[in-house]
């Protein structure tokens, strides 16, 4: 299912609709009557909430640490279970401690990098890890107060 970003070039609001072809035309009754189109759409700026169907939440997470060789690439995943969910997630956001980090987290060294991102399996929500280094030791770091806000 492939997505439309728009900026009314009337009113400037903008949108991300599930893309149905629409023309200028549509495009621009959807920004001015949002609430028409909930079904199809993902983000509206004239709405100030998203609609939360439901939150998972782990105390913390650690990333593993791994050696690595000179001249070798390591790659450390881990696929961490939140909970249950049976219906496709319009949107994901991830929390960190406190702290906003939209659909993903990056971190990154003079030899590796880190990203976390929450994923939906058909079933149920997964916190991904991914540690890639090629060069010393990639350290192992706890994550606390994980927050998955799930919307749809």
């Amino acid at each position: 299912m492939s997505r439309q970003f728009h900026v009314s070039g009337t009113h400037g609001e903008m949108f991300i609709v599930q893309d149905n072809g629409y023309s200028t035309n549509q495009l621009e009754t959807i920004a001015q009557n949002p609430t028409s189109y909930l079904s199809n759409l993902y983000f509206h700026t004239g709405f100030d909430y998203m609609n939360l169907s439901n939150t998972f939440t782990l105390s913390s997470v650690t990333a593993t640490s791994q050696s690595v060789g000179n001249l070798d690439v390591e790659h450390v995943f881990q696929n961490i279970n939140m909970g249950s969910h049976s219906t496709q997630p319009r949107a994901m956001i991830l929390e960190i401690n406190g702290t906003n980090h939209g659909q993903r987290y990056t971190e990154s060294s003079t030899n590796y990098f880190r990203f976390m991102m929450p994923a939906w399996d058909g079933s149920s929500v997964r916190l991904i890890l991914q540690s890639s280094g090629w060069t010393g030791t990639i350290p192992a770091t706890t994550y606390s107060n994980i927050k998955v806000y799930v919307d749809g």
